[in-house]
């Protein structure tokens, strides 16, 4: 069932979703609806996605401007990336 609002056109769907992780996220976000939170939390990863590389850069030039900048942390952390284990 699709219908649209003033915001968007919005599609009904039926998903089992974990009730822990979505009071935790309506307890974060504020949000007042479970509709409410899982909406802005598909926002929130949209935006993440789409800014994601763009923030990672800005960073980058800013530790290089600042001098903060450790190139050997930077390949260490890359080398983790690619391993599979870049929380370490």
């Amino acid at each position: 069932m699709r219908y649209q609002t003033a915001e968007a056109v919005m599609t009904k769907t039926l998903v089992d979703v974990d009730d822990e992780l979505l009071a935790e996220v309506m307890e974060r976000s504020g949000a007042r609806t479970k509709k409410q939170a899982i909406n802005e939390a598909l926002e929130y990863y949209r935006e993440a996605q789409r800014s994601g590389p763009q923030t990672a850069w800005n960073n980058l030039r800013r530790m290089a401007a600042d001098g903060t900048l450790d190139l050997d942390e930077v390949e260490r952390l890359s080398n983790l990336h690619k391993q599979g284990r870049a929380t370490e």
